[in-house]
């Protein structure tokens, strides 16, 4: 609109105007286009002008030399290959510390046999120019906004989706129905290395969706971890292994010995130092029993073991209590004033303790929208002596 001659009094906005519906007529129509690439101005009508019906756009909206006007896609590259497939495999702590041959069955679309990715059968017309976007595989849509104002979209066409050409029903592949391509399931083998992380890609290369005229991109499967499950007591960080083991609490003080299985299936036996008092939450290490290093399968990280210590119940002690004072460390004796407030800790149970948290939570934004609190209610019995 800018060189509409009702819009714009200049005395080359005519010449302007003129020249740019010339090349829009150009640049709609295919075969006018491939006229125009080929051989000029001259090869439509015989006369001089630009080289390509892009440049005359580019003359106009301030275009580079090499790329043509981006509202016609004279600027963006077409593809030369498929895009890549990215398929995630789970895979159990034990495939990456022993390695692992995988199957997977894999479905992609290759080029049809029968058409030679033609999508049309011998001896007919094949692909035709599609009449509603003549060719170009998208269609304009102009919509008034308001009066004297215009506003101008595109989008693909909806008869040749997109594509600029179309094939008669009749004319269409038997094999593949016009589509160029038919679906084949392979089976490809996926190799498990000793010591790979987690995240790790293989690329097979070529082995992605095929399409006519473009080379097949790759299928990539990146190594994802399977969930072990809350009660596995196996955790992996990078090299290292962790295993959660619980002991007793005479085992904590005394020394312990036990086994286990190992990723691999093997057993191993593990000993406490002489003299070596466990504490909750303490880890110990055991050297080069970890996860195998990658490519360095002779090298190995180290095991760690985290401890959870079991205490034993009051029934389990309350017959040995004076000899259990005797043996174990007393606490420091307090001095209370006969004034001050005693208190009986309670016993509390966890997932109730979860559920005030909660409520407390809600509570409190409750206050903060103007609502109103609920009762608090007292987790520690007092009584005033």
């Amino acid at each position: 609109l800018k060189w509409h001659p009702d819009r714009n009094s200049a005395p080359e906005a005519a010449e302007k105007f003129k020249a740019l519906s010339h090349a829009y007529e150009v640049l709609s129509d295919a075969e006018k286009r491939r006229t125009y690439d080929q051989f000029g101005e001259e090869g439509l009508q015989g006369g001089g002008g630009f080289h390509n019906a892009s440049d005359i756009f580019n003359s106009f909206f301030g275009g580079g030399g090499g790329g043509g006007h981006p509202f016609f896609g004279g600027g963006r590259q077409k593809p030369t290959r498929t895009r890549d497939i990215l398929f995630k495999l789970p895979t159990p702590l034990a495939h990456f510390f022993t390695g692992k041959e995988r199957k997977l069955k894999i479905t992609r679309n290759i080029v049809c046999d029968d058409c030679s990715g033609s999508g049309a059968r011998a001896g007919s017309k094949g692909e035709i120019t599609c009449e509603d976007c003549r060719g170009r595989g998208m269609v304009t849509q102009m919509q008034q906004i308001r009066p004297g104002f215009v506003t101008q979209s595109s989008r693909p066409c909806s008869r040749c989706d997109g594509q600029g050409k179309s094939i008669a029903k009749a004319d269409r592949c038997k094999k593949c129905k016009g589509y160029k391509v038919v679906e084949k399931a392979k089976q490809i083998v996926v190799q498990i290395d000793k010591g790979m992380q987690p995240g790790e890609k293989i690329k097979y290369y070529g082995e992605s969706h095929e399409a006519p005229g473009l080379q097949a991109g790759d299928l990539i499967v990146v190594l994802t971890p399977k969930e072990e499950g809350k009660n596995s007591p196996w955790r992996r960080e990078i090299n290292d292994l962790i295993y959660s083991k619980k002991i007793t609490l005479a085992e904590a003080l005394t020394g312990y010995e036990f086994s286990i299985a190992h990723l691999d299936g093997s057993t191993i036996v593990i000993k406490s130092a002489p003299k070596d008092v466990i504490k909750p939450g303490d880890l110990r290490v055991v050297d080069k029993q970890g996860m195998p290093v990658y490519r360095s399968p002779f090298q190995r990280g180290n095991l760690y073991l985290h401890f959870d210590v079991i205490f034993p119940t009051y029934n389990q002690i309350k017959s040995k209590m004076n000899q259990l004072n005797q043996i174990l460390p007393q606490g420091r004796k307090m001095e209370v004033d006969s004034s001050s407030e005693k208190c009986v800790a309670k016993v509390v149970d966890s997932e109730q303790f979860q559920r005030r948290r909660a409520q407390q939570a809600q509570e409190q934004r409750y206050a903060r929208q103007g609502g109103e609190e609920g009762d608090d209610e007292g987790g520690i019995g007092c009584q005033q002596q």
